[in-house]
């Protein structure tokens, strides 16, 4: 895991929806307060990514990994920046 910089409440997250592992030695059960600095990890989970995010975007339904689909316009062109 990278360490955090900002102190605030994350909860470790994985594509597929399925997370188990430990954090900082304790089981990982949900959100937890984070304090900066490092902490180390050990997740196991289905799918290939997992992410640390803030809690407050996961209960408003924010999805890191839908950011990879981002929508194709309907003609499939993408325009050129200028």
């Amino acid at each position: 895991m990278r360490d955090i910089a900002i102190p605030a409440r994350y909860a470790l997250v994985s594509e597929s929806g399925d997370l188990r592992g430990r954090l900082d030695g304790a089981s990982c059960t949900g959100p937890r307060e984070l304090v900066a600095g490092h902490h180390p990890f050990s997740l196991s989970f289905k799918g290939s990514r997992a992410a640390v995010v803030w809690a407050k975007a996961i209960q408003r339904r924010f999805s890191p990994f839908d950011a990879w689909r981002l929508p194709v316009p309907a003609d499939k062109s993408i325009p050129a920046e200028k």
